[in-house]
């Protein structure tokens, strides 16, 4: 680019733009290394009378791009630039057809990420811009990118309530999620709203759209699965007053929404979604498991704790998976002290039950190399055993002796006293 151009741009010397256009026109096509134009410069700082005078000049400006696909509406957009944005809205709005470009107006025209201005102005939290385009042009709110979200997805994701609403307005939402494609990992707005935990948009979305709230993203996930990994109580209970089904929908890894809220340890989900659906407990994964199996798979002893106090069966809190194995099976074969104590204390768990492979919980950690932690939760397992399973047919108990010289064996201490006779 001319360094007097450059100059005259960027210190916003409009006096010295005159001079140099008049002597040389065509020094307005000249481009910086990232291909910025001089009107990309005036945008990106701001100077609406510098970028008024070189549109008078070059119109066709407007539609120039850098290396990154921008317009100057782009660049406007991005920084918040409203003055600049009004200037280029007036200049769009007068776009001549005739010389309109096969992308079609500076509104619609997209960058190397498919976004077009609106999608910089809610990228970048710039509402009073996005508010500005889309009064100028609404359609422009549902279209997509490369990642196939809309101006909706994001602003819906960021909390951006009145762009929401504008957006809103227009009747292309419905559409925009049928012509989504399955590959997106985007899911629709309303997961967005709900992945960001904005309350008010989430609302919007549900009275907008009956349909809406169905939707899956690639993975399988709907809006459920959404808050219930966001561990937000509010939004579940408004997503299934809308939708009961939700609760029962799993995604593609064969997880409901409540499995999802015991993996991220989502107690307020967990909460929210037994009180609604209680027998939501009764489901499982693909391995057989029930809610209680992934709590203690997760080691999320919260999730567990919450579990055991909001469901009452006794069937369901013994549940053994395809293998055979009980949550409690789990607990002590993965170490787990606070989930196996925590088992151990409920009345309803039955310790006495077999696995597939003929073991108890207790049984099972015999077969395995034995640490200390093992070596604890052995030996209440034990005790328990001999209280409450007086009457059945039990695998062999190895003697605590045995087992403490299995012990010193494999780590080279001896077992404290506790573990002994």
């Amino acid at each position: 680019m001319d360094p007097a151009l450059h100059k005259a741009v960027t210190q916003g010397d409009l006096r010295m733009l005159d001079i140099i256009l008049t002597a040389d026109p065509k020094s307005l096509l000249s481009r910086t290394p990232q291909q910025n134009t001089a009107l990309h410069i005036a945008a990106r700082l701001g100077h609406r009378d510098i970028a008024d005078r070189m549109l008078k000049e070059c119109e066709t400006l407007l539609l120039e791009k850098n290396i990154d696909g921008d317009t100057p509406l782009h660049v406007a957009s991005k920084f918040g630039k409203i003055e600049v944005v009004d200037l280029l809205i007036n200049y769009s709005l007068e776009w001549p057809i005739d010389i309109e470009s096969a992308e079609g107006s500076p509104f619609t025209t997209k960058n190397k990420l498919g976004n077009t201005a609106l999608h910089e102005a809610v990228t970048h939290d710039k509402s009073e811009v996005a508010l500005r385009l889309l009064e100028a042009n609404p359609n422009v709110g549902h279209f997509l990118n490369e990642k196939y979200e809309s101006p909706l997805h994001i602003a819906s994701k960021k909390g951006l309530v009145q762009v929401v609403k504008e957006i809103l307005k227009q009747s292309g939402v419905e559409q925009e999620v049928e012509t989504q494609p399955p590959a997106s990992g985007t899911g629709t707005p309303l997961h967005q709203a709900v992945l960001g935990g904005h309350i008010k948009i989430v609302e919007m979305l549900l009275y907008r759209g009956s349909d809406l709230v169905k939707q899956v993203d690639s993975d399988g996930n709907n809006a459920l699965h959404y808050a219930a990994q966001n561990d937000n109580g509010r939004i579940v209970e408004m997503l299934i007053t809308k939708e009961p089904s939700l609760a029962y929908g799993n995604n593609h890894w064969g997880q409901p929404p409540l499995h999802v809220a015991v993996y991220y340890g989502a107690k307020a989900a967990i909460k929210a979604i037994l009180k609604h659906c209680p027998d939501t407990a009764e489901q499982f994964g693909q391995d057989g498991g029930n809610a209680l199996h992934v709590a203690v798979n997760r080691g999320k002893v919260s999730s567990l704790k919450c579990l055991l106090k909001h469901i009452q069966s006794e069937e369901i809190i013994n549940h053994q998976d395809c293998d055979g194995n009980t949550p409690l099976h789990l607990a002590a074969k993965q170490s787990r002290i606070q989930s196996s104590l925590l088992l151990l204390k409920d009345r309803r768990v039955n310790i006495c039950l077999l696995n597939k492979k003929g073991q108890t919980a207790r049984s099972a950690i015999e077969m395995f190399e034995t640490n200390t932690y093992e070596m604890f939760i052995w030996r209440e397992l034990r005790k328990q055993e001999a209280k409450r399973c007086k009457k059945e047919q039990l695998p062999p108990v190895a003697s605590s002796r045995t087992f403490g010289i299995f012990f010193e064996d494999k780590l080279g201490v001896k077992p404290p006293n506790l573990f002994l006779n």
